[in-house]
């Protein structure tokens, strides 16, 4: 009962001594006008990533009123560079968006040592991307199941270390 009664109090005192408290609710238009917004995608700038980034900036700063929109690129480990930088690094203060790579969750996974994040602590808008990955493999290469892939070796390519299709 001498909780409850402390609880009243205390909210009582800081309504009474902190004053009216207004929310201060602002459009996109009026955050980020005269601002510039910045897009991070951890690939090259001609790649897919890049296509994306730069395709969304055109769009985005005269749909948000922002000044301009950048794209960054910060190739490096399949994207985790990018997503590192942009968990750990970058601003929070609504001014920077990241393009996450296919491979965040996967990364994140089989490559505890080289990631400093936690995907679920991103906050998530949308996404410009949604690509379905398959992996097709020879009907005589002896794969009939999953199973098979414990005991019978598969010789895939990849575009590069740490890619989608190589972490896949």
């Amino acid at each position: 009962m001498k909780s409850k009664l402390f609880a009243g109090v205390a909210i009582a005192a800081a309504l009474t001594l902190g004053g009216p408290v207004a929310a201060n609710a602002q459009s996109a238009a009026e955050f980020y006008k005269g601002k510039t917004l910045k897009i991070i995608f951890g690939f090259g700038v001609g790649g897919t990533y890049g296509k994306y980034s730069q395709i969304l900036a055109q769009y985005l700063a005269p749909y948000l009123g922002a000044e301009k929109v950048i794209t960054q690129s910060m190739p490096g480990a399949g994207g985790i560079k990018a997503t590192n930088y942009v968990y750990n690094v970058a601003s929070k203060d609504g001014m920077t968006l990241f393009m996450p790579p296919d491979t965040l969750v996967i990364s994140e996974l089989l490559r505890p040592k080289a990631v400093k994040y936690k995907s679920g602590d991103f906050t998530w808008l949308g996404t410009a991307v949604q690509s379905n990955s398959v992996i097709a493999i020879r009907g005589d290469a002896g794969i009939k199941r999953v199973e098979d892939l414990k005991s019978t070796q598969v010789i895939m390519g990849s575009t590069v270390k740490f890619s989608q299709t190589f972490l896949m």
